[in-house]
């Protein structure tokens, strides 16, 4: 069954009209707006949008979240803590160090003063009724320097020691209390005496000859 020629041209014409579609060339506009457009997120109901890769709730992308903070919060306030009782730990210890070298730098002082002002008692070989005479907190050697009219007086009262002599006095504070005792020889005279004195607690003790003593006592 033929077809008219006015049929075949109407055909023609329609064919010419609407060209048919060609896929996008790869690397053209077109191809990067369709590629760039497939992943836009569609909306689904109203005002909904459905996005693939979405972040949690409670983070963004330049954020942490709660549980992260809170966990670093948590190990600064214990760094912190450690830290703190370290130092604490050390001042305590140089604290302690600082008192203790006071009182052995006051204590070496006590000692020096102690024993150039027992090393001038010079009591002569025949006086053996010379000796040094002690009681509660005090202490009392004749013959200071050789001199019979001179004495040494070794006193501590309210936290204060002091050693008097004829020529001058010397205090020395934070001395809690004294004590002291004669040296004696093996023919039993007086060679000497021994001091006992407490400083924070700490007891020291200084024991000095005299430059001199008498000779062949027996007690």
């Amino acid at each position: 069954m033929g077809m008219s020629s006015s049929t075949r041209w109407r055909g023609f014409s329609s064919l010419r009209s609407s060209p048919a579609r060609s896929s996008p060339v790869p690397g053209s506009r077109s191809a990067k707006r369709r590629s760039s457009g497939s992943g836009r997120p569609r909306k689904s109901g109203r005002g909904a949008i459905e996005s693939k890769g979405t972040c949690p709730p409670d983070r963004t992308d330049s954020g942490w979240t709660t549980i992260e903070v809170v966990i670093a919060l948590a190990v600064t306030v214990l760094v912190g803590a450690v830290a703190v009782s370290a130092v604490s730990g050390e001042l305590r210890a140089l604290g302690a160090a600082r008192d203790g070298f006071a009182a052995a730098s006051a204590a070496l002082r006590v000692d020096d003063a102690l024993r150039e002002s027992i090393g001038s008692i010079r009591i002569p070989y025949w006086d053996r009724s010379a000796r040094p005479q002690i009681a509660s907190g005090s202490l009392v050697c004749p013959f200071f320097g050789g001199r019979r009219d001179a004495s040494l007086r070794v006193t501590a009262s309210e936290g204060t020691l002091a050693i008097v002599t004829g020529d001058y006095q010397r205090v020395f504070a934070g001395v809690d209390r004294m004590s002291a005792r004669m040296l004696a020889g093996t023919d039993g005279s007086i060679k000497g005496v021994s001091v006992t004195f407490w400083i924070d607690g700490i007891e020291y003790r200084t024991s000095q000859v005299f430059a001199s003593a008498a000779i062949g006592e027996r007690p």
